[in-house]
Formats: structure tokens, C-alpha cells, sequence
């Protein structure tokens, strides 16, 4: 296994990037030293955010995710009730050299929806580690 000497991290920190370069500071974050492997996939990280542009018949959904050094593939769930009788297309997430462990905003533009109406939606993430389910948020669309 390839030990890591050096990392380069870059973070999206409230809108804001942040790039650290080695130190202590990384190895705590990946609870690291310099003579340790990198860390093993965990489940993915997922996060539903509100809609976005909202319209009568369509509205954008939008998360984040942390693949979390795994391969991951992500998908909305979404309908009237958290039955969720509508899952979207899926977009996978490739880890590269096991060292995927950064957010990533991720949105789908959905179509056919009933004027006036409440529709629940939640991102979906599984990799080889495990699924983990978004919390599940609502938006009205325009009447």
C-alpha cells in the first residue's frame, strides 16, 4: 500500500476554498502520521440542500456528498410523500487512488411536476462500504 508523505487539501469552506499543504494539521484530519497509509473508505457523506429555481412544472434539487475515499454512485429520491415514487438518474463518483475524501456539490434539473404542489426529495449515496439517505426536505412549486 502507498504511504502518504505529503497531502494537499483542498476544502470548500463556506464558499470559501481553503488549501492546506502537510503538516500536523492534515494528519489530524485524516488522523494520520507520516509513516501511515491512507485512511479506509467509509459509507458516503450525503447531504440534501434546498431546492433551487423553482418554477410551476420544474425545480432543481441539489446536495453534497463525500464520496469518502470509495467509488460512489448518487441519485434523488422524490414525490409527493417520502414514499418517493420518483428516483432520478444516477451520476457515480469515481475515487481517485482511494483519496476521494472531499465535498462535492451535486444537482439535478427535474421536470413534469403539478403546479401548486408539495413534493418531498432526498440525495441517495452508496459505494462499497454501505447507502446512506439524505435528510428528506421539501419545496412547493409555483403556482
Amino acid at each position: 500500500m502507498r504511504k502518504i508523505k505529503r497531502i494537499t487539501l483542498v476544502v470548500l469552506l463556506m464558499g470559501c476554498i481553503v488549501i492546506i499543504i502537510g503538516g500536523a494539521l492534515c494528519n489530524n484530519i485524516f488522523n494520520i502520521d507520516s509513516g501511515s497509509s491512507a485512511p479506509a473508505p467509509k459509507a458516503p457523506t450525503i447531504i440534501t440542500t434546498p431546492a433551487r429555481i423553482i418554477t410551476s412544472n420544474s425545480a432543481q434539487l441539489a446536495g453534497t456528498l463525500n464520496p469518502n475515499g470509495a467509488t460512489t454512485t448518487v441519485y434523488f429520491n422524490y414525490g409527493l410523500t417520502t414514499s418517493y415514487t420518483v428516483t432520478t438518474t444516477s451520476q457515480t463518483f469515481d475515487a481517485v487512488g482511494g483519496t476521494s475524501f472531499f465535498e462535492v456539490e451535486y444537482s439535478v434539473d427535474i421536470g413534469g411536476l403539478s403546479a401548486n404542489t408539495e413534493y418531498n426529495f432526498r440525495l441517495v449515496g452508496t459505494n462499497a462500504v454501505g447507502t446512506t439517505y439524505g435528510n428528506n426536505l421539501t419545496f412547493t412549486t409555483a403556482p
